[in-house]
């Protein structure tokens, strides 16, 4: 996928295609209430726990990834956001929200920027 592509996906579509560059399920059992199977949905874009994982798969695959609260060299477009760089060029993701951010240097990452 191209950044721009990656950059317009909304959260619905950025936690489907991390759930299948990942194999993992979109929702995924927890337990059962009364006999019925009770579900979590698996949201790395908007749960910090979900995306953590998603750092940790990057440092496999990259063995760099720098999570920050704001850019080194900030901007009018970067400032107040957090900047996700998965490797040691300029390939910098910026969102306001972190799992958000997290997830789409995932998602560009692994589809190589194709």
């Amino acid at each position: 996928m191209t950044r721009d592509e990656v950059m317009a996906l909304s959260d619905e579509e950025l936690d489907a295609k991390a759930k299948e560059l990942t194999g993992r399920a979109q929702r995924e059992q927890c337990g059962s209430l009364l006999g019925k199977p009770m579900f979590i949905q698996w949201s790395p874009s908007t749960d910090i726990a979900a995306a953590w994982e998603l750092v940790e798969a990057l440092r496999e695959a990259w063995g760099l990834v720098i999570a920050t609260p704001h850019s080194i060299t900030e901007t009018d477009e970067t400032r107040g956001k957090y900047c996700i760089q998965y490797d040691s060029s300029d390939a910098r993701i910026f969102d306001e929200f972190a799992p958000r951010a997290i997830t789409r240097a995932f998602v560009l990452a692994m589809t190589n920027n194709d």
